[in-house]
């Protein structure tokens, strides 16, 4: 039986009360790499990040410090996440922003209809060149 299976009640008894919460961690894992531990105090203010934290803003989702910037995405190919500082975390997998922290997807949107315009133009000139 695994550790913390409590087998359900014979028919005809109230069933039992959910388990309270332990707490964290779970099992007594550490935390993850990158996360203080537990009820540890926030930093004072005025204090700087030390010289191996990430250039890019914390997971917004899940507070990972330390995002992966892409390199090619189908939106934006090679310049678009370049222009757009478009990291993804490695935690949740979350992609964001990050600089700012925020979503990019009105900056996805804005560059896509800018660069399909820019598109249609060049080929309504090269159709119109060729008649």
């Amino acid at each position: 039986m695994p550790q913390g299976y409590v087998p359900p009640p014979p028919p005809g008894y109230p069933p039992q009360p959910p388990q309270a919460y332990q707490g964290y961690p779970q099992q007594n894992y550490p935390p993850p790499p990158g996360y203080p531990p537990p009820h540890y105090p926030p930093p004072q203010p005025g204090w700087q990040p030390g010289a191996g934290t990430s250039e890019f803003a914390p997971c917004p989702a899940c507070r990972r410090p330390d995002p992966e910037q892409l390199k090619f995405t189908w939106w934006g190919g090679v310049i678009g996440p370049k222009l757009f500082k478009h990291v993804k975390c490695r935690g949740c997998g979350t992609a964001y922003n990050g600089k700012t922290g925020q979503s990019n997807t009105t900056n996805i949107v804005i560059y896509s209809v800018v660069v399909g315009a820019i598109a249609f133009v060049v080929f309504f000139l090269v159709f119109n060149a060729m008649r």
